[in-house]
């Protein structure tokens, strides 16, 4: 499964019909979309160049409504190439915090960064949120794997169980040659 599905798989697996996801835009073309597959509705908030496509607590809390489950996170961003900032990370996590809400992070891109930035983890800028986190993340991008469909998800027990038994329904097991070629990519 990679990062794709894995994202398609929790999100089915924690959204009930016509929970929200905050989901700042631009991003990943298929976040929106796999929030109404799952019955959810997705919130886009925008960002622009003024303020470095990073999202900003403010907008976040301005979009949670009663129906917020989520907010979904891709940084570094497909299509811009944002980074956020460990200042904005700790912004959306305090508004996670306060209401309760569950963080979706896509760090796909995490490797790819240039000039000497370093992508932070929602996580490690604050581990008290690992309770309410779940991390997607594979080989794809950071290893010139793509199409090998390798990646995975970290999270709180209860989510990570529900998205590997819906996964359990959908597809098989990732191959044996990919699984050996990822271990050596991600040691080597």
């Amino acid at each position: 499964v990679g990062v794709s599905e894995a994202l398609y798989l929790v999100i089915n697996a924690i959204l009930n019909s016509g929970d929200e996801v905050i989901v700042p835009q631009p991003s990943f073309v298929a976040y929106g979309p796999e929030a109404v597959f799952a019955g959810g509705v997705p919130i886009p908030i925008d960002t622009s160049v003024e303020d470095g496509f990073q999202v900003t607590g403010a907008a976040v809390e301005a979009a949670v409504t009663p129906r917020t489950k989520a907010i979904l996170i891709g940084y570094p961003n497909n299509p811009t190439g944002a980074v956020m900032s460990r200042e904005r990370l700790l912004e959306i996590a305090a508004v996670a915090e306060r209401h309760d809400l569950l963080v979706i992070s896509d760090e796909i891109y995490q490797n790819l960064v240039y000039d000497g930035v370093r992508a932070v983890s929602i996580v490690e800028a604050v581990p008290a949120l690992a309770d309410r986190t779940i991390l997607v993340n594979g080989v794809a991008k950071s290893y010139a794997m793509t199409g090998w469909r390798l990646g995975w998800m970290v999270g709180p027990a209860d989510a990570i169980k529900a998205a590997a038994n819906l996964q359990s329904h959908l597809t098989s097991n990732v191959s044996n040659i990919t699984q050996r070629a990822a271990i050596e990519a991600l040691t080597g």
